[in-house]
Parts: structure tokens; C-alpha cells; sequence
């Protein structure tokens, strides 16, 4: 980590001395800048610890470094990190509604984690979700292009044992799950990872052979559209697994959801990243997963208003789907930039 034996809370988020090592280009600029931004825009001039204070009758951890990105302990609330009220009510709401099985709120990353992508999520999607999900109708229709309204935003989002029929996966949520209409009464959705700092190839442990919760995923991808091998070659490498594991979530809501009568809830789907256009980590392993799906398609887009720009991978079998017939009708691939 940083050299914290020179540093106290106060140094300047300039200073070179809070220069992590080993991280990548990408992650020390998005460090340094959300430095800045806490002492700089919000006036908040000391970082906080890594690690938050230990649970009564918990041993503190041997090493709990000062760094520039993080908030300091103690804070009151969970603005400024979730930068608006309406981000703290969906947040409250996710908590209500949270399946423990599948998805997690990390509450200290989302009070003082500023490179986290949690409360990245909740501070764009949380905030839509309180104020107008209609808002996002326009970026629904560039992948969804018959939408006609967006009907709800959900957050950290995994269906229950009662939705699904069946027992969950486990291990991944959707960080944001965007409900939507098209004619005829029927309903698509689009399932959101979100990625800022994180380095995939250091994220979930590769599951060990033979454990039953390698053969669990080995088995649901042989049921689902993926080609042939697609599970042993995601499997070569711990940075495939997250998105591997969000493509699985995505196809059995999406085959699993049933209306009273019997018949599909959703019509259509997506599973879509949204991460910075500069993380070719995040780009390697979309195209990886997307290379072992049929008819798959990689699209990116941008925001050229604050340069800010989001690598978003349709990991799907992309086209229109028949939720009666459940056969694909026709095939679409579009690019979300204008």
C-alpha cells in the first residue's frame, strides 16, 4: 500500500507518497481523482482507514492503512459517498427488499469507498429509481428498441426460491435490474454489472474441481444457450467468473419467471457491463464470455458530454425474444453510440 509511515490523514491528496503499489494505470488515476474530490470538492481533509473499526470483542487488523480514497471512520450517514437523499432511500429499500441468498450490500463501502462500485451504482441507478426511471427509456430503447416505458429500477436484485421455482445459483445479483414494457402488455428486462476500479483477476476464487459449487455452474451452463465447452473454458481463469455467473442470472430469470397462468413473465432480456472504456481487463473478459454464447454481440457506448465513458456488452443472445414460443424471431445488432 501506500508509504504510511510518512502520511497522516490531513497530507494532500496530491502527494506522491499515497501512490499505491501495484495497481495499474487506470486505478491510480480514478484514486487520485476521487482524492481530489474529497478534499478538493467536499472539503473533507482526512482519509480514512481502509478497514472500518472492529466489531465489539473483535481483534483490529494487524494492517489497516490510511488511503486518499477513503472516507475517514466514523462518519454520520452515508452522504457524501451516495450523493443525494433519493440514493439513500433506494438504498433503504434494497435492504428491505434483499435476498440473502444472492445479493449484498456492503455498508461500509457504500459510506466511505469512494472507487467502490456500489455506491457508483446506487448514486446512478438508486437515484433514477426514486426520481423518473422513465428517464432511462432512451438508453433502454438503443438496446431494446420497442420499449416503451420503463416500469421500475431495482438494486443488488436476485429473484427468491418462489420466483425462480427452483433453488437460486447463490453468488450474484443483479447491481441494477431495469424493468421495461413493449406492446402488448409484455415486459423486458435489462440485467446491470456495474465495474469501476475492481480488478477482475483478483475477485472470486476459481472453485475447486469436483466441489459442488463449481459443478452447480458447470451443469446450469450445460442447460442454458452457451456453445459447447463454453463452462471449462470460463473456467480457465477467475476473472471470467463474475460476468459468467451474471450471464447465468440474466438467462434463468429470463426462462425461469413465470405469470399466474403459466406463460414467461419477461418477453425479452439483456445482461449488460457497464464499465470505463479505458479497463481492458473489464473488455477481455466480456469478449471472452460473449465468444462463448451463440449469436452474441459486443456494443459500446459513450457520453461525450463528461467524457466519461462506460464499456457496455450486450452478453446475451441478442435479438427479440418469443416469451410463448421462446424461439428467437429475429436478430438485431445495434450500436448504442450516436
Amino acid at each position: 500500500m501506500s508509504d504510511v509511515q510518512t502520511l497522516d490523514r490531513s497530507t494532500p491528496w496530491h502527494d506522491p507518497r499515497w501512490r499505491v503499489r501495484g495497481v495499474n494505470p487506470l486505478q491510480a488515476g480514478l484514486r487520485l481523482q476521487q482524492s481530489w474530490w474529497r478534499q478538493e470538492c467536499r472539503g473533507i481533509a482526512d482519509a480514512g482507514r481502509l478497514y472500518p473499526p472492529p466489531k465489539k470483542g473483535k481483534k483490529p487488523r494487524a494492517r489497516n492503512p490510511l488511503v486518499a480514497s477513503i472516507l475517514p471512520e466514523g462518519l454520520d450517514g452515508f452522504e457524501p459517498n451516495l450523493m443525494w437523499p433519493e440514493v439513500v432511500d433506494a438504498l433503504e429499500e434494497s435492504k428491505r427488499d434483499l435476498n440473502s441468498a444472492a445479493g449484498i450490500l456492503y455498508e461500509d463501502r457504500l459510506r466511505r469507498n469512494l472507487l467502490s462500485s456500489q455506491p457508483l451504482c446506487f448514486n446512478l441507478f438508486g437515484y433514477l429509481s426514486r426520481v423518473e426511471p422513465n428517464a432511462l427509456v432512451r438508453w433502454v430503447q438503443s438496446m431494446a428498441p420497442d420499449a416503451t416505458s420503463v416500469v421500475r429500477i431495482r438494486l443488488e436484485y436476485a429473484p427468491t426460491v418462489a420466483e425462480l421455482g427452483e433453488l437460486p445459483l447463490g453468488g450474484s445479483a443483479f447491481d441494477a435490474f431495469v424493468e421495461y414494457e413493449i406492446p402488448g402488455e409484455r415486459l423486458g428486462f435489462i440485467g446491470i454489472e456495474t465495474k469501476y476500479h475492481e480488478d477482475l483477476a483478483k475477485a472470486l476464487m476459481l472453485p475447486s474441481e469436483g466441489s459442488p459449487g463449481r459443478e452447480k455452474y458447470v451443469k446450469e451452463t450445460a442447460r442454458r444457450p452457451w456453445k459447447d465447452g463454453a463452462a471449462l473454458r470460463l473456467l480457465e481463469h477467475r476473472r471470467n467468473l463474475q460476468f459468467w455467473y451474471n450471464q447465468l442470472l440474466a438467462q434463468r430469470t429470463f426462462e425461469l419467471l413465470k405469470r399466474p397462468d403459466g406463460s414467461r413473465l419477461y418477453a425479452e432480456y439483456a445482461e449488460v457491463v457497464v464499465a470505463s472504456d479505458f479497463d481492458s481487463s473489464a473488455t477481455r473478459v466480456v469478449s471472452t464470455v460473449v465468444d462463448s454464447l451463440p449469436r452474441a454481440t459486443t456494443v459500446l457506448c459513450a457520453s461525450p458530454r463528461s467524457r466519461t465513458y462506460c464499456a457496455q456488452s450486450r452478453v446475451t443472445t441478442i435479438g427479440r425474444v418469443s416469451s410463448a414460443s421462446g424461439t428467437q424471431t429475429s436478430l438485431r445488432s445495434r450500436s448504442i453510440c450516436r
